[in-house]
């Protein structure tokens, strides 16, 4: 393990043109990487013939590795150790991503750099958006559903125009059901214009550093709305670090009430995870268009630390989950942040 260790270190150095010093230093790692070619997934992968970090000759093809540098400071997180040999599970995501949340450490990849429609993981920058301009009434704003915010297509909530509701429902409706007109609603309620809403949203993007992001909706029904699982990984960060986005991850329904307490519905989550015992979830939301895929975005807890993963492009609502546990079950085996 140590000579593997080393010999990781000193491939680094030659390719980075680094002393060894250096690498060590500068916190230089190795993130092993699927990329697969744009005309479509490919079932056999090319096998590196240099040994790389803990990944031995023996162990799963890969095929790319990249080096990538943890962030510099003295008072950075301790990142988890690659313990195991495995270089990443088979998923049918066409991309996807597995982060340590404390240090930003990438711990697997799958063609990271692929700009792709992210559907409804879009609502969390609305929710984002939100936070940051909420009314001074906060999640209590009662806001009127206009026609305009009705006639979105996609899932909705199921109130006629006129009715009145919290902030609160809304933003913990579109969260747990991904419905469409809360998020043009919850626009709505923040005062901004369509055009003023989705500019913040542009603009936070670029802020936290998604420099591969374009937002053009509130919903993700457009899917000019794209981002690589880089990107939603980082914003996953910020969202799920609100308090009022991750209250709502392991949520497996929620009765929304409208202000008179006489209408009521029964929104159910997308998130088929929420509620599973074995998974200790810190934040969640699901996205869905035909030509997006099946898309999923999550955080969760391992060995006590907060691991976020990225899912694009899953061929089924089934297998987005399915590809979930496999990045959640392998990260397990193969990192200790002991």
């Amino acid at each position: 393990m140590l000579n593997q260790f080393l010999i990781s270190l000193t491939l680094a150095a030659h390719v980075l043109g680094l002393t060894l010093p250096q690498v060590i230093e500068e916190g230089v790692y190795v993130v092993p990487s699927l990329l697969t070619p744009a005309t479509g997934d490919v079932t056999e992968l090319r096998v590196l013939p240099a040994v790389v970090d803990a990944v031995s000759r023996q162990a799963e093809p890969i095929s790319s590795v990249e080096y990538r540098f943890l962030p510099v400071s003295t008072n950075r997180p301790q990142p988890p150790y690659k313990v195991g040999t495995s270089t990443g599970p088979l998923v049918t995501a066409k991309s996807a991503v597995l982060l340590d949340q404390a240090t930003g450490m990438v711990l697997w990849q799958k063609n990271p750099d692929s700009v792709r429609p992210i559907a409804s993981l879009t609502k969390l920058m609305t929710a984002v958006v939100y936070l940051k301009h909420q009314p001074l009434d906060g999640m209590n704003h009662i806001h009127t559903l206009a026609p305009e915010e009705n006639a979105v297509i996609g899932y909705n909530l199921t109130f006629p125009s006129g009715t009145q509701l919290t902030t609160g429902s809304l933003f913990g409706a579109m969260l747990v059901g991904s419905l469409n007109n809360t998020a043009l609603a919850l626009n709505g309620a923040t005062g901004l214009s369509t055009t003023e809403f989705i500019a913040q949203m542009n603009q936070l993007a670029e802020e936290f550093g998604m420099r591969r992001t374009t937002f053009v909706d509130q919903t993700g029904v457009n899917n000019k709305n794209v981002a690589t699982a880089g990107d939603v990984a980082v914003l996953a960060k910020q969202a799920f670090a609100e308090s009022d986005i991750n209250q709502f991850a392991d949520q497996t329904s929620l009765e929304v009430r409208d202000v008179s307490g006489e209408k009521v519905r029964t929104v159910q989550a997308t998130n088929q995870l929420a509620g599973n015992t074995d998974v200790e979830l810190q934040g969640a939301k699901t996205g869905t268009t035909a030509e997006a895929g099946y898309c999923y975005v999550f955080q969760v807890v391992i060995e006590g630390h907060s691991v976020i993963g990225v899912i694009l492009g899953a061929t089924s609502d089934e297998s987005r989950f399915s590809d979930a546990i496999k990045l959640i079950d392998w990260t397990s085996q193969q990192f200790d942040w002991k």
